[in-house]
């Protein structure tokens, strides 16, 4: 009898061991590709700076200037990601528990908004080209861009940088990722009403009609 009811207790629990190394399975495979897309990202960033840089007229200073423009963001940024990491590192692991909840389904759909937000922020590089900057600023014979995804939205990089963040909140199971969310979202209304400003003062007219027909982040007709 014994013998019997332990047989039964492995066979009922077998499949439930089975299911839950296949979504342990199925995480890494998603966290991993993830953090592709996150490396991926940051490695063409540099690539495009320098190539970008290079391509640039002027002095090796200037190059060298172009460069490190395209690259930084404001210093007070640069100073504060690390502060925040710190911060987070800080906080005791048991506090973001019983706001972790994992859903396969979730997961994964939070790897193709990664995916999809990481191609749309690469996409929008590459038509920027020298124009693009770490910081809001006009570049030397600047031009108002409205091609490729710049006819979807006024800010597809700030888009794509959205995406990333809600798509690794989805990922990672929230937890931390309901504090990074937010503050992520912040800073990005914060620098659309700010490069807004600038290309109303440069461009005038021309960009409140494109301001006017293209919003800024979400490719929602207007009515």
């Amino acid at each position: 009898m014994g013998g019997a009811g332990s047989t039964r207790g492995w066979s009922i629990r077998r499949p439930y061991r089975t299911m839950l190394d296949g979504m342990t399975d199925l995480r890494s495979v998603l966290d991993m590709v993830t953090t592709w897309c996150l490396q991926g990202v940051g490695i063409v960033w540099l690539l495009a700076a320098g190539y970008f840089a290079v391509r640039r007229t002027g002095s090796a200073q200037d190059r060298l200037r172009q460069f490190a423009v395209t690259l930084f963001p404001e210093p007070w940024l640069i100073a504060g990601v690390p502060v925040v990491l710190v911060v987070l590192r800080l906080v005791p692991g048991s506090w973001w528990l019983p706001l972790e909840w994992w859903n396969p389904g979730l997961a994964v759909l939070g790897t193709l908004c990664v995916a999809l937000s990481a191609a749309l922020m690469l996409w929008a590089r590459w038509m920027l080209g020298t124009m693009w900057a770490g910081r809001p600023l006009v570049q030397d014979q600047h031009e108002l861009c409205m091609a490729g995804p710049y006819r979807l939205v006024r800010h597809p990089i700030y888009t794509g940088i959205a995406g990333l963040a809600l798509g690794g909140a989805l990922v990672a199971g929230f937890g931390q990722m309901l504090l990074v969310l937010p503050v992520t979202l912040a800073f990005l209304g914060w620098r659309v009403r700010v490069e807004d400003r600038l290309m109303t003062a440069t461009f005038g007219d021309r960009f409140r009609t494109y301001r006017s027909n293209v919003r800024a982040l979400l490719p929602v007709p207007r009515f």
